[in-house]
């Protein structure tokens, strides 16, 4: 059984990931239920896919940043896209880099990503 990712809600993308791959390993860990609630929980748990992906996973960084920005943590909402902008032009993805360097340009003017 494959991941499947979950465009249209990065909160899902990042509890469906976690779950899937390291169930054993959130065991101890809050419920990730309260993830819709919980804005800091939301931004744990992609710091903590993220590192558990070697921050190779452009879905998962693109969702840390846009919990970053929703935080108003702007500088490390930028820092992070460009990470996704380089994992993502590195794998020859002009399309989603576009769409990146969209976002960037969002949380520099300090502005969170709204999905439409």
């Amino acid at each position: 059984m494959a991941f499947v990712h979950q465009q249209n809600n990065p909160v899902v993308y990042v509890r469906r990931y976690l779950v899937f791959q390291y169930p054993a390993d959130l065991a101890h860990r809050r419920p990730l239920c309260r993830v819709c609630d919980d804005d800091i929980l939301i931004v744990e748990l992609a710091e903590r896919a993220c590192e558990m992906t070697g921050h190779k996973e452009p879905g998962l960084l693109d969702t840390l940043a846009a919990a970053y920005a929703a935080g108003g943590r702007f500088k490390d909402a930028v820092k992070t896209a460009n990470q996704v902008l380089s994992v993502v032009k590195a794998g020859s993805q002009k399309a989603l880099a576009s769409k990146i360097q969209n976002r960037i340009m969002l949380y520099q003017e300090g502005r969170p990503y709204r999905q439409k």
